[in-house]
């Protein structure tokens, strides 16, 4: 009986320090707010102008006389697709030399025959009748243009054969220019004359235009042409752009071209494509 009754008192003794321990826990008490620390300043603002993309700075070169079976024409055909072709229309192989360009690459131009200021250069009374002259009404020059164009398939733009009078003539000029617009071409100004204005009139219409900056291969010497053309590069480098140069289909120029190329890249500039230089892209 005694052992009954200590181990009842030992039993509440237990339970009731359970409850005191339950009691004496205060309830959570929820912490204070933290303030929110002061905002970090910004860094300061910085005024970023968006760059208009850079210039082309290297050299397009074009080169004249395709469509007569010129010795050099397999051999230019051989160069990189950039260099351009420029085919006279009225050569016995022009549609072929311009067929073969393209299968190869090469953007190919209407090579156009202009009057010169000296007609000794026209050659015989027929080989005269292939030039537009400035003799010659609006709708002539027009139809004589559409007529070359399909002798010279898939050509993106035309640049003047000889031209030293009629790329003067302002309105012969205006006509060439609002043919090709109407017909979606480039047109590059030989600068056959100091004078010429067809690239001037070219931009004023807002064509795709460009200008020759010089003749590489008036003297038919390997090291000239080399050297006409590293005096191109300088006018690169010196104007900040690419520039347009004109050759012919000869193989003196051909093999310049060829030995002179790994002198352009170390140079830091490239050989580009005539659409990519006057309208920022490749055509086709």
């Amino acid at each position: 009986m005694a052992v009954a009754i200590l181990l009842g008192a030992l039993a509440f003794n237990v339970v009731m320090g359970r409850n005191a321990s339950y009691r004496s826990k205060s309830p959570p008490v929820p912490s204070p707010l933290t303030a929110p620390s002061p905002a970090q300043p910004l860094p300061p603002s910085r005024n970023i102008t968006l760059q208009p993309p850079k210039p082309t700075l290297g050299l397009a070169i074009i080169l004249d006389d395709f469509g007569w079976g010129a010795e050099g024409t397999a051999a230019a055909l051989k160069l990189p697709p950039e260099v351009t072709v420029a085919v006279l229309p009225t050569g016995p192989t022009a549609s072929r030399d311009a067929n073969a360009a393209i299968a190869s690459g090469h953007e190919v131009l209407l090579h156009l025959p202009l009057e010169p200021v000296s007609k000794d250069k026209m050659g015989s009374e027929k080989g005269r009748e292939d030039f537009i002259t400035t003799d010659m009404s609006d709708q002539e020059i027009e139809e004589r243009i559409q007529m070359y164009l399909k002798s010279v398939p898939g050509a993106i733009g035309l640049n003047n054969h000889m031209g030293s009078k009629a790329t003067t003539d302002p309105r012969l000029v205006q006509v060439i220019v609002k043919a090709a617009e109407r017909l979606g071409i480039i047109v590059v100004d030989s600068r056959t004359s100091p004078k010429s204005i067809l690239y001037r009139y070219a931009l004023q219409a807002g064509a795709r235009a460009g200008q020759n900056e010089l003749f590489i291969d008036n003297v038919k010497r390997l090291d000239q042409v080399k050297a006409r053309l590293r005096e191109a590069s300088g006018i690169a480098r010196k104007k900040g752009k690419g520039v347009i140069v004109i050759g012919h289909v000869h193989p003196v120029t051909v093999q310049a071209i060829k030995e002179f190329l790994p002198e352009l890249e170390r140079d830091g500039l490239r050989l580009v494509s005539l659409s990519r230089l006057i309208s920022g892209k490749k055509v086709g």
